[in-house]
């Protein structure tokens, strides 16, 4: 059994992440926390779908929304988003794809 990162740990501890954002770009994701947490919102951040798929697997309840980086360098946004949507507890997680890029 692999054990759990620290940032997991913590948030899987919380009592729920409204949204949960999947970016790998440090100043990206910065910006979209102050907007997110601006508004009420309880946020926690993932940099990869390595971690995102081990936290999905811990967290409980889930996030309330997802907001997803189209380009993470482990993966593309797309298809991670329809890989998601095959998951019977996930079919129902709202997803919003996100891009820094112009």
């Amino acid at each position: 059994m692999r054990p759990t990162p620290r940032h997991l740990t913590d948030a899987v501890s919380s009592p729920g992440i409204d949204v949960l954002h999947v970016e790998d770009d440090d100043q990206y994701a910065e910006l979209v926390r102050m907007w997110v947490t601006a508004r009420g919102l309880v946020m926690h951040r993932v940099r990869s779908r390595g971690e995102l798929m081990d936290y999905l697997t811990v967290c409980a309840p889930p996030p309330r929304c997802l907001l997803l980086d189209m380009s993470l360098k482990d993966s593309a946004g797309l298809s991670l988003c329809d890989e998601l949507k095959k998951s019977p507890t996930l079919q129902q997680l709202p997803i919003i794809l996100l891009s820094g890029r112009i």
